[in-house]
């Protein structure tokens, strides 16, 4: 989708609304639902993954014990579990659960819907879908 640059506040604000809603019903930040996407996406790999590998994804986004902070909360609300525990000199490797991926594909259902229901109301046309 091409956005000019009028319409990236709009945008940006269909994604605040969305985040504030997300915090409402299930406590999680800005940070942590990154935190969780990025869970999201290393876990397609079908492998488990570390908090270095999270970092790297989010390219050093975060000070680290923000970042395990995050994934403490995540741990604590049942969105990642602990795969490898983890020993002196190897980290603990986690994986996300099935109400971690249901929660990101319903947040991300609720993302797109809006972002075409915006679509629609600026240019009076419904988008051409590929599927």
């Amino acid at each position: 989708m091409n956005v000019p640059f009028t319409d990236l506040p709009r945008l940006m604000a269909l994604q605040h609304r969305v985040l504030k809603d997300l915090k409402k019903k299930s406590g999680l930040r800005q940070r942590d639902w990154e935190v969780l996407c990025a869970c999201q996406r290393l876990s397609l790999a079908k492998y488990p993954f570390s908090a270095t590998k999270i970092d790297a994804y989010l390219m050093g986004a975060y000070f680290l014990p923000c970042l395990y902070d995050s994934i403490n909360l995540l741990l604590s609300k049942g969105y990642i579990t602990v795969v490898v525990p983890g020993k002196p000199f190897r980290p603990e490797s986690y994986d996300i659960t099935y109400t971690g991926k249901t929660l990101v594909r319903k947040v991300m259902d609720e993302m797109r819907r809006l972002s075409e229901q915006m679509e629609i109301e600026l240019t009076g046309l419904p988008s051409a879908k590929i599927w």
